[in-house]
């Protein structure tokens, strides 16, 4: 029973690991994201202080300034989000591995009970085919 138990419990931590791995790879993408975004930002900013545009061209990068600067809130909100929910996936993570070495220590000594009785029992037979003897 309890190494059923524990089989179930090792399964819910491999989920869990997995689980992790998975917001942890959102959340780089997130950062990607925004750096992507700094890098656009920093690039039309530069583009802004050349002065290479004539008037009607400074209304259009502007505007994709706009853009990118709502953009940039928005990535820094799903950053924000994927930290968030890597450190949540940790916390349950590391509940499910204690639980499984929990379980794991209930399944060994399970197992020591039930060598030891049939050591008792092995022990208890040959004792009495002897005093039969």
């Amino acid at each position: 029973m309890e190494k059923e138990r524990h089989r179930k419990a090792e399964r819910l931590v491999a989920v869990q690991r997995q689980l992790k791995r998975a917001a942890e790879t959102r959340h780089g993408q997130a950062v990607r994201e925004r750096v992507r975004l700094d890098g656009e930002t920093a690039d039309l900013m530069a583009a802004l202080d050349d002065g290479r545009f004539a008037p009607l061209m400074l209304e259009n990068v502007a505007r994709r300034l706009e853009r990118v600067a709502l953009a940039r809130q928005q990535a820094h909100a799903a950053e924000v989000a994927a930290a968030d929910q890597v450190k949540a996936e940790s916390f349950t993570l590391k509940r499910a591995e204690r639980h499984a070495e929990g379980t794991g220590r209930l399944a060994r000594a399970e197992e020591e009970r039930t060598a030891t009785d049939a050591i008792a029992e092995a022990s208890l037979v040959s004792s009495g085919r002897a005093s039969l003897a």
